[in-house]
């Protein structure tokens, strides 16, 4: 073979190599690997994100009073992340004023998030076996809001 041939089948290799790479889906099977099960409640794209923790926080609130839990995966150009609220401290004040105790609850939510690895934008959320594809671009970043039917989950850390 001339190097010319052998050459051009590198290049062609190459370039296949890196169109499947780039093209192929990444999936994440957060049933599987986090024991989470529900349902998508909210799903779209989203440019600011407070903005959309905001909606996630009063989203959370109103479920929780039901004694469900919500869970927000973020994913972005760079980052995937599975987050969701939880009671990081709790205590009570008691006020005596001469004959009278007054007590107090108090009670402080974080935000708790687990960074997933990303590869690639072509993305696939699979959630009790119900498939999500979200391809995330420079311009577009998208988000699932989840409830959770299976209570909490441990291995989210604290962000």
């Amino acid at each position: 073979m001339n190097k010319k041939v052998v050459i051009i089948w590198v290049i062609f290799i190459v370039a296949i190599s890196f169109l499947y790479l780039y093209s192929a889906k990444t999936r994440y099977n957060l049933t599987e690997k986090f024991g989470l099960h529900g349902r998508v409640v909210d799903m779209g794209d989203y440019e600011d994100e407070e903005n959309l923790i905001e909606k996630f926080s009063v989203a959370y609130e109103a479920y929780k009073e039901n004694g469900k839990n919500l869970f927000l995966v973020l994913l972005d150009k760079n980052n995937i992340r599975l987050m969701s609220y939880g009671e990081a401290s709790q205590g009570g004040i008691s006020l005596i004023s001469g004959k009278t105790t007054q007590s107090l609850e108090i009670n402080e939510k974080k935000i708790f998030s687990q960074k997933l690895i990303k590869r690639g934008n072509n993305i696939e959320v699979i959630l009790d076996g119900e498939k999500f594809n979200l391809n995330v671009d420079s311009t577009k970043n998208k988000y699932l809001i989840i409830l959770n039917d299976g209570g909490e989950l441990n291995v989210i850390e604290k962000k």
